[in-house]
């Protein structure tokens, strides 16, 4: 028998989540990949889209169906730099702001939902991180992310083991 870990996965280009490569439908935002209805960031690249066709007199353009993560944070206007690797990339919410939390090698971001599509909402450079807390309150964990400035960042909306991934990640050099 496979192990569940063992089998495809792709993103779901509406909510981020991970769902498994055959999935028709995302079990966490109802995304129909089999529709291939338009629910991602912003239209994708154009070398990236099909011809468009005529469909009941309406141009229609069709996206690919695996949008990877890449393509989001590029609609979205988050590009990456040449050496840039995404390392975190979940949906959740950043100062009571809901989006997409982005860790990169060099960033940290929020991509916000607006309507179907997303938007950089902020990004800060991972080298103003000073440190990290996990802490409950109201009988939910969050992370306090400590920045240069007295900035202070309130993630939340993410389950406990990807609460300790990010701040594993987001621990500065030498602590």
């Amino acid at each position: 028998m496979s192990d569940a870990a063992d089998r495809p996965t792709k993103i779901c280009p509406d909510c981020a989540e991970e769902v498994l490569e055959a999935a028709r439908k995302c079990r966490f935002c109802g995304y129909r990949f089999d529709r291939g209805e338009t629910a991602a960031a912003t239209p994708p690249p154009a070398d990236l889209e099909d011809e468009p066709s005529i469909l009941g007199g309406l141009l229609v353009r069709r996206k690919p169906r695996n949008t990877t993560p890449q393509q989001i944070i590029d609609a979205a206007g988050g590009h990456l730099g040449s050496d840039e690797v995404v390392g975190f990339f979940r949906f959740g919410s950043v100062n009571g702001i809901d989006g997409i939390v982005v860790v990169t090698s060099t960033r940290l971001f929020l991509l916000e939902g607006v309507g179907k599509r997303h938007r950089l909402r902020f990004e800060n450079d991972l080298s103003h991180v000073l440190g990290t807390e996990v802490s409950r309150r109201l009988g939910r964990s969050r992370l306090e992310v400590h920045c240069a400035g007295g900035e202070e960042l309130v993630v939340t909306a993410l389950k406990r083991d990807e609460m300790l991934e990010l701040q594993l990640m987001l621990r500065p050099p030498g602590s």
